[in-house]
């Protein structure tokens, strides 16, 4: 299913969790720019993708490509597979199964729009 489909379907069992969470990436800055596309929704700052959210059937999935290291997680709640790249990122990501825990998608947001700004090219 497209996600233009899953965003104007109430039906979707997440269609909460993923507007709470749509809205408060929206929130962070308004200089974001969202892009829609087949099986994701991409948010840009300078041209660059810091993170991305992907409705599931079972969760809705947020993601970004960068540094493990670099990212706080007390929680130890962010999967990471690592990526054997020449720069060496990895893709942490987030599945959000109930609204309760927006919250951590949203911080994983907050810490890859912080890290993507303060980039130097």
């Amino acid at each position: 299913m497209k996600v233009e489909d899953i965003l104007n379907d109430e039906d979707y069992p997440h269609q909460k969790s993923l507007q709470n969470l749509l809205k408060r990436i929206r929130d962070i800055n308004t200089y974001i720019v969202e892009e829609v596309e087949d099986d994701k929704i991409l948010f840009k700052v300078r041209d660059m993708v810091f993170v991305y959210v992907e409705p599931l059937d079972d969760c809705v999935k947020i993601s970004t490509d960068f540094y493990a290291d670099r990212i706080i997680d007390l929680a130890n709640k962010f999967d990471v597979v690592p990526k054997k790249t020449l720069d060496g990122t990895d893709t942490i990501s987030y599945s959000i199964k109930s609204p309760l825990f927006v919250q951590y998608g949203v911080s994983l947001a907050q810490q890859a729009y912080t890290r993507f700004k303060r980039l130097i090219l």
